[in-house]
Parts: C-alpha cells; structure tokens; sequence
C-alpha cells in the first residue's frame, strides 16, 4: 500500500469552531492534562484510545482527537472515579484551568478548559452484566501496557496490540450496525481531512435527527479506527502472538483473527512479528 506521506505536511483548514476541542498530543492542554495525571494513571489504570494512538506515532501522522481515554481494571462509581482523579484536577486548577463532570451512559467524563481549549478525559461506566469479562480483559491489558516517554513523561499505556483490538471490535460494530464499509483510502491526509470536514457538519448542523447523528457519529469513529490501525500497522507493527491473543479474548472477534492478520499484512508484509516491535 503506497502512503502519501508528502501531504501529511500540509496543515489541515480545521474550522476555528472546532480548534477550541479537537487536539492532538502536541497541544498545550493535552501536555497538561497527560502531566496532571501521570502519577494517577499508574499500576492498575493506564492511558489508551486515539490520543494516546498518537504517543507511538511520529508527529505527521497524529490526527486530532477530543479526548484522552483512560481504562483500568476497577468499576467505579462516579464519585469513586472523581475521587481517584481528584489529584490530577488539583494540579490543573493550580495550573489556572476549570473542570467539570459528567456521568454517561458509556463514560465518566472530566471536562477541563480554560479560555482557549477544552478536552475531555474519560474513564468507562462499566455495566455490572459484563464485569467480570471486562475485569478479566483490563486485567490482561494492564499487564501488557508499555511505558511511553512523552514531554519528559513516562506513561502507561495501553499496548499497540491492545489498542487495535479494541479498534477492531468498535469497527465491525459500527460496519454491523449501520451497515458500512471499511475505509479503502490510500490518502491519510485526505482521511484526516475527511474526518474533521464531518465532525464541523455534524457539529453545525442542528436539522439532523438523532439517528442522523448517530451514524455520521459512526461514520467518523470508523475513519479514526481505520487511520489509527492502518498508522500503526505501516509505521510500528505489532507482536503476533500476543495480538492473536487479545483479539481472540472478545468473543465477537474469536473467528476473525485470520482475517485481521490478512488485513494487517496487506499494508505492511512485515507488521507481524515474533517479538515485540515498540
């Protein structure tokens, strides 16, 4: 697969209604809220999703995102999670930004901002029905997570293999239920584009019904899983067995781990390895 890297160089016309929420890991207050929190996010929590994506990727290929996911193998009540990250919110009103919370249904949320920008920082709602499962899984992940270096920082975080799992398993979710196709651009800088020119229209346009919204939302969570998979396959590449070991612990993905290695090896003949290739 031939990536055009050349366009990476180009900046993206990102609409100023939305620099205020979209970042990447560069930005001021991702610097801020990575450093408030690194002390918190340790042992039995750890740092993932499509922020921290960017923490193994070289700056060219890091696309905006709007929130920093954490994970970890406890469930929290809101007030338990507003607890244990009560240190990190510390640092940062000390640091002159303001917060809030929200509890959802999926996430616990912190919403930290000052005059110029905001970004959430998450941590799942985790349903009784399925915890013993998710306990086992985070279980797994934790012991796997890599100590990443970032802005004098050494974070924890979710392990490549672990991240793509996950992203697979949110890809054939949203390709099941509103019945899409993977991506096939070969363009990262035209998928960028792509995604950020969506999340403006959505954003703006207040006529959609929520359905409509629901599946421009899956639309644009699928191009973000598909850039982040494809970034970390052509440019960093992943540990084999230890892949086949994380997609195979989610049932929903148990019989597709050859599909996915195909997949994989069709960008990158030499992403899967025997060994780890941080």
């Amino acid at each position: 697969m031939v990536i055009l890297v050349k366009y990476l160089n180009k900046s993206d016309n990102i609409d100023a209604m939305i620099k205020k929420t979209l970042h990447t890991v560069d930005d001021y207050i991702v610097q801020d809220v990575y450093s408030a929190f690194s002390d918190v996010v340790v042992d039995k929590f750890y740092f993932g999703g499509g922020m921290s994506t960017q923490l193994y990727l070289p700056e060219f290929l890091r696309r905006f995102s709007s929130d920093v996911d954490t994970n970890g193998i406890p469930k929290l009540s809101f007030g338990e999670f507003k607890g244990e990250f009560g240190a990190g919110l510390e640092k940062l009103v000390e640091k002159g930004y303001s917060w809030s919370s929200k509890k959802r249904r999926n996430t616990y949320d912190l919403i930290i901002e000052d005059s110029q920008s905001t970004v959430l920082l998450q941590y799942p709602n985790k349903k009784t029905s399925s915890l013993d499962f998710m306990t086992s899984v985070c279980d797994r992940e934790s012991q796997n997570t890599q100590h990443v270096s970032y802005n004098g920082l050494n974070l924890n975080v979710m392990a490549m293999e672990d991240i793509v799992t996950r992203k697979f398993l949110r890809m054939y979710s949203f390709m099941n239920t509103y019945q899409l196709n993977m991506p096939k651009t070969q363009n990262f800088f035209n998928l960028r584009k792509k995604i950020n020119k969506l999340k403006v229209e959505v954003n703006s346009n207040s006529d959609l019904t929520p359905e409509e919204v629901a599946l421009d939302v899956a639309k644009i969570r699928l191009m973000a899983d598909y850039f982040d998979v494809v970034a970390l396959t052509v440019y960093k590449g992943f540990n084999s067995s230890y892949l086949k070991e994380a997609v195979e612990s989610f049932n929903d993905l148990k019989d597709k781990f050859g599909l996915i290695q195909d997949y994989l090896l069709s960008f990158n003949p030499n992403a899967l390895q025997s060994c780890s290739c941080k």
